[in-house]
């Protein structure tokens, strides 16, 4: 295989919404040509984002700590929640805290509004339940209630279900459940648009 091939096949099949075996075989098969014959981090994090959703976190956790190595900011949203899940059997809240830190506090463009969110109400579940930083309800709140402004203000992909779905419980113990069933009902419009085009796997 050449550079030239690689690419080629990289071109081909990242336009494919769906890969047969052979396909993907053929796919990683040039990312692994890419990554040990340019350096180039966007392959890593390519590759370690395959092996996340394909449930093989160990070689997930190898390239996106590859793709750290080599520049990446994209691989930290993804080293947050290995270590946050203990996707390779350890749980550190210590390092998902740092790294979805290091996405929420990113001051460019790099990274999408879409993933600086994630990170953040990942943050706040850390202060909600105390892992790692001293449990704080006040500033889990003050998180998710800037997380809904923020979605209020924008018409981006943006989640959605899980900033409504936090916010709702919010409301709830605030006595105000109105608010919390159209929040809901918002939320489960969401995933269901979502799950049409991607049936992540998680909760």
């Amino acid at each position: 295989m050449t550079t030239v091939e690689a690419r080629e096949i990289l071109e081909r099949l990242e336009r494919k919404s769906s890969l047969n075996e052979e396909e993907e075989f053929e796919l990683i098969e040039a990312l692994r040509y890419m990554i040990e014959n340019t350096g180039e981090s966007k392959y890593s994090e390519w590759l370690g984002g395959i092996y996340y959703d394909k449930r093989m976190f160990d070689l997930a956790l190898k390239y996106y700590e590859l793709a750290e190595a080599q520049g990446s900011i994209w691989a930290w949203n993804g080293l947050g929640y290995i270590w946050y899940y203990g996707r390779t059997g350890a749980v550190d809240y210590e390092k998902a805290f740092r790294y979805f830190s290091k996405v929420k506090d990113y001051d460019g463009d790099e990274i999408d509004e879409f993933t600086r969110i994630e990170a953040s109400f990942k943050i706040a579940d850390m202060y909600k339940n105390g892992f790692y930083v001293e449990k704080s309800e006040d500033k889990y709140v003050e998180i998710i209630e800037d997380l809904y402004k923020q979605i209020n203000d924008s018409d981006a992909f943006l989640p959605i279900a899980e900033v409504y779905t936090r916010l709702a419980s919010i409301r709830v113990k605030q006595g105000k459940v109105e608010e919390a069933i159209d929040l809901y009902f918002d939320a489960r419009n969401d995933l269901v648009f979502r799950l049409k085009y991607n049936r992540f796997f998680g909760d």
